[in-house]
């Protein structure tokens, strides 16, 4: 099999998100007027469940879409054979997932071969009290060109505490809580997600090889719009564990300098990485270094960031793995 050229590659790639035009790269999220309802942590823990309830229902609207469609013979998995055919197929998933699913997208044309996909989170559960621990996993709605459509789970989950900080720290809340809000919150998680993706491969990579320790002692920097994702390595559930989320005003300068450093290896390279490594090698990518070069800058500027300094008094049970 002929193994395709990254340069050729990024010269070729279309990325495009899908959320709304007010969640789009070209423009920031939506942040709460200066005289908005400060959000506590209660608050915003009434909120992240209203987040979590909408997703699901989502999800269930997804399910019911696809079972009509496939009444009427226009399933989502029939075969891709072309570029058309692959971009008619993005656009009915487009439309069956909806507005308040997609997190991150990518459409990737390498001549021979094309793909797209849409990340979302699903939560495991919707708890009948707010302050009940909770989590999402990340799903990868996917196309091949030449293939099909295929749903793949992703070895990462979302703590309930992180999406409460985001509600808390990033300020894209307003009040009452409506569609532009949910939309705000998983634009947090933009660049974040695709780059856990790569993670969960690494420290893979690390626990077979070095031990389950030296997997878990990683501290993941995940950058995001308004601040920084904390994540780890969880050998019991062998998935990286998205634990908290830290406000960009809030950082040192260090810190600062650490988020720029992880920003720029994972600049542009992304896409074609993530398909690699959701596929099995489908896409038959060979980007070298940049594995190695993302696993020494978190162990390089991890250490800057500690949990307890920055949210001082927060109890061990928070921190735990939620299930």
């Amino acid at each position: 099999m002929t193994r395709l050229n990254h340069t050729d590659i990024l010269k070729k790639m279309e990325t495009k998100m899908l959320t709304s035009p007010a969640c789009s790269p070209a423009m920031s999220p939506r942040a709460a007027p200066s005289g908005a309802t400060p959000i506590d942590a209660s608050l915003a823990r009434c909120i992240r469940r209203t987040y979590f309830r909408e997703l699901d229902g989502q999800w269930k609207r997804l399910k019911q879409a696809r079972t009509q469609a496939m009444g009427r013979n226009a399933s989502i998995t029939r075969p891709i054979d072309s570029d058309k055919q692959l971009r008619e197929r993005l656009q009915q998933l487009e439309k069956m997932v909806g507005p308040l699913i997609p997190c991150a997208s990518a459409y990737v044309d390498a001549n021979s071969r094309g793909a797209a996909f849409i990340m979302g989170l699903r939560p495991t559960l919707i708890p009948a009290l707010p302050v009940t621990e909770c989590q999402a996993n990340l799903v990868a709605l996917t196309l091949l060109r030449p293939g099909r459509f295929m749903e793949l789970g992703v070895r990462v989950k979302v703590s309930s505490h992180a999406v409460d900080r985001v509600v808390q720290r990033a300020k894209t809340v307003d009040l009452p809580v409506g569609r532009p809000d949910i939309q705000a919150i998983n634009s947090e998680f933009a660049d974040a997600l695709p780059l856990a993706c790569i993670a969960t491969e690494i420290l893979l990579e690390v626990e077979r090889a070095q031990g389950g320790d030296s997997a878990r002692d990683t501290q993941v920097l995940l950058p995001a719009p308004h601040g920084v994702f904390l994540a780890g390595w969880s050998c019991e559930e062998q998935a990286l564990i998205i634990r908290t989320f830290i406000d960009g005003a809030k950082l040192t300068d260090s810190q600062k300098e650490a988020v720029r450093e992880i920003s720029r290896w994972a600049d542009g390279e992304l896409s074609t990485q993530v398909l690699d490594i959701l596929t099995a090698g489908w896409m038959n990518v060979d980007i070298t270094g940049l594995k190695e070069r993302l696993l020494q800058t978190w162990r390089d500027y991890g250490w800057r960031f500690d949990e307890q300094r920055l949210h001082p008094g927060l109890s061990d049970r928070a921190w735990a793995v939620p299930h």
